[in-house]
């Protein structure tokens, strides 16, 4: 972890601290804990909070596809589908994002079909202008390649350099993403059948 990143997370724990003392009833505070942890890579304690935030709200759909996200980072992809789908289920008009955390769920679970359908959806929501088109693309671009569906990756990933021309910044960030992850063998995996596909960017 960076500098930056390095300060915004003791940041965020002092606004959580400072927030509890005024209020620590809510299911949130939980949640905020479980990502804090994650990010910190102590799983097993964002684990916890995790289901805390659940078993405090069991209709709340932030707490349940936040959770989704924490087992994902810890390698627990079926769990995880689990969770973002009742997070969709609760609040059927959810935010855009709320497809970015499932279609990631089916893909690192091997349900490919699932995550290309997931991620349409995405990107129908980014083309309304309420997720980054560069993300949807990747995204898509990612789960084609993995499949070993290279023409429609390499597609997906032109369509992503009209919003970013510099690829570059998406290793960057993509082995960025993976480093919060415990599931260590996932980068060189992604990145591999990315540079399979021909999708150049690899330095």
């Amino acid at each position: 972890m960076d500098k930056n990143s390095s300060d915004s997370l003791k940041l965020a724990v002092e606004l959580v601290e400072k927030a509890q003392t005024i209020d620590d009833s809510l299911s949130g505070y939980h949640t905020f804990w479980g990502t804090i942890y994650q990010l910190q890579k102590q799983y097993d304690k964002a684990i916890v909070e995790g289901q805390k935030a659940i078993e405090s709200a069991p209709n709340n759909a932030w707490d349940h596809v936040h959770f989704a996200q924490i087992l994902f980072f810890t390698g627990k992809y079926n769990d995880a589908i689990s969770y973002a789908e009742q997070a969709t289920r609760i609040s059927p008009y959810h935010p855009a994002w709320y497809w970015n955390i499932l279609g990631l769920c089916y893909r690192h679970a091997g349900r490919y079909q699932e995550a290309i359908d997931t991620f349409g959806k995405l990107l129908d929501r980014a083309q309304k202008g309420e997720f980054p088109m560069v993300t949807a693309h990747g995204a898509l671009a990612t789960t084609y390649a993995l499949m070993g569906q290279y023409e429609s990756a390499r597609a997906h990933f032109e369509e992503r350099k009209k919003y970013d021309p510099n690829p570059s910044e998406w290793l960057k960030n993509t082995r960025k993403f993976w480093s919060l992850s415990e599931d260590t063998e996932q980068s060189h995996r992604v990145l591999n059948a990315l540079q399979k596909a021909g999708c150049q960017f690899l330095d």
